[in-house]
């Protein structure tokens, strides 16, 4: 039961793991748009 539970919550980290990343990139990705058009 602890086992699973443990797994459970590295899925969990994972997964929160990947979201910021990605919603990272995202921003950094928003970021250095708005930073090229102001260095233009």
């Amino acid at each position: 039961m602890l086992l699973h539970w443990t797994l459970l919550g590295q899925i969990l980290l994972y997964i929160a793991l990947i979201f910021t990343i990605y919603s990272g990139y995202d921003y950094f990705k928003g970021s250095a748009y708005l930073f090229k058009d102001t260095f233009r």
